[in-house]
């Protein structure tokens, strides 16, 4: 039996009776998993994932492609994939025996994950500060449905043509830029949705706030945003948005 603690990795043979300390990175040790061949990973307060291969006898750190370094949970599915939950970068996986980390927190749209687990069924579920949010797929079936798009995404409005509701989605990637992050998530981004008329003039805006990384769906209600006796005519508009340095346009069409 083990336990991670304040003071390392601490280790029983006697179901508790009495510990020995296995291992201590002058770190806290937040996170201890075994994988299906017995690799053992230690998630720290600040310093990342340690590893070892020989049942805690060495340690090694295994940081590859990792980003945050607050390690709060680790969990493992029955393909011996590792997903680790951080305290202000999300969710990261290993296929290869934790060897290097990817990101995949596509959809999350909070990025301080507590803790993680996953269902008999494979599918991976975030505990997060805004939240549980859960995968839309199975980490057993293709991995490639772990999509981390690392680039902004507008999409097309649906549905369109439209009366008088639609949706429009978008996302926002992982940003930083020097030592500009916010405290327990990644940096955030003031962005603006609004839509316009064929003449240009700006019709409503639907966000206009500091948005941090993730998707987002808002509703457009072509009854409800404008004066009392206003009628929004059936025709083209446009929906903008705006985050950061980046800006994108689409077509949509209102048929009443």
């Amino acid at each position: 039996m083990l336990a991670a603690t304040d003071q390392g990795v601490w280790k029983t043979t006697n179901d508790g009776d009495t510990w020995t300390q296995l291992f201590y990175p002058g770190f806290e040790v937040t996170a201890l998993s075994l994988d299906l061949t017995d690799i053992m990973l230690a998630g720290t307060r600040g310093k990342g994932v340690y590893k070892s291969t020989d049942e805690g006898i060495t340690w090694s750190l295994s940081n590859a492609g990792l980003l945050g370094f607050h390690i709060r949970s680790i969990v493992i599915n029955e393909l011996n994939h590792i997903f680790l939950g951080t305290f202000d970068y999300g969710v990261f996986m290993a296929t290869d025996f934790g060897a290097s980390w990817s990101h995949i927190n596509y959809g999350l749209g909070n990025w301080a994950v507590n803790s993680l687990s996953i269902d008999k069924n494979g599918y991976l579920y975030a505990s997060t500060n805004s939240g549980i949010y859960k995968s839309i797929s199975s980490t057993t079936s293709v991995i490639d449905n772990f999509d981390s798009p690392n680039k902004f995404s507008l999409f097309q409005n649906y549905p369109n043509p439209f009366n008088p509701t639609t949706t429009i989605r978008f996302f926002i990637p992982f940003v930083e830029t020097g030592s500009e992050r916010s405290f327990g998530h990644a940096l955030s981004l003031h962005t603006t949705l609004k839509i316009f008329d064929l003449l240009g003039r700006e019709i409503a805006t639907l966000v206009n706030e500091t948005k941090f990384p993730g998707t987002y769906e808002i509703s457009f209600d072509a009854t409800k945003l404008f004066p009392k006796g206003s009628i929004l005519t059936s025709g083209v508009y446009y929906y903008q948005l705006r985050s950061g340095d980046f800006a994108e346009t689409k077509k949509m069409v209102l048929i009443r």
